[in-house]
């Protein structure tokens, strides 16, 4: 999660200062919403009755404070870019930082800046067929909406210890990596059809 804050505020902070204001709010709302919509129906109708009710992990201003900072440290990742540039060296350095500050008091600050870095690295990476095959398929917002719900109806059942969280890594994310492409054929490619008609109407 902290991984997604860290290259969402990079990601946003690009399209603003490229597109302004304006075009990248009606943008994000064509993006979004309609998955977020009929996601959120498909968990509470669905997945809801198998769930129940979830306790809650750290305390709501924690989350609050930790997804801001990561937020913020993708926007400032974003406006430095020309002095911090992505390099398969310093990746691994980020990832040795993030392991260094693990049992410290600055243990999250380390993680979220680390592992933050090496995956806008990866992100920017080529990755060959399976780069091919992200850029005409984007499930990210998809696996974003259903990973985590997919992930509480697999650990209700308390099996997933030791060597098993590998197993509940790969099953929730082959789930809802299913699961994110139906949305993205069926719901947000049309979207997507009616925001690449409303930008041909820009002067």
């Amino acid at each position: 999660m902290n991984v997604f804050f860290v290259v969402s505020g990079a990601m946003l902070t690009h399209s603003v200062l490229d597109r302004g204001l304006r075009r990248f709010a009606r943008n994000r709302f064509l993006r979004i919403y309609t998955a977020l919509i009929v996601s959120s129906a498909f968990t509470a109708l669905f997945l809801g009755p198998f769930v129940g009710a979830d306790p809650l992990g750290e305390p709501p201003l924690e989350s609050l404070l930790r997804f801001s900072f990561a937020f913020l440290t993708g926007v400032v990742g974003r406006q430095l870019g020309a002095l911090v540039p992505l390099r398969f060296g310093w990746s691994m350095a980020a990832v040795a930082m993030a392991l260094a500050g693990t049992g410290t008091a600055f243990a999250k600050v380390c993680w979220i800046v680390g592992i933050g870095y090496m995956a806008i690295h990866a992100g920017g990476s080529s990755w060959g067929d399976l780069g091919t095959f992200a850029r005409r398929h984007d499930l990210s917002c998809g696996i974003y909406l259903l990973a985590w719900p997919v992930q509480q109806v697999l650990t209700r059942e308390p099996i997933w210890a030791g060597p098993q969280v590998l197993v509940l890594f790969v099953l929730s994310g082959t789930i809802a990596g299913g699961l994110a492409y139906l949305s993205w054929r069926w719901i947000e490619t049309p979207t997507l059809q009616l925001k690449a008609r409303a930008e041909e109407k820009v002067p």
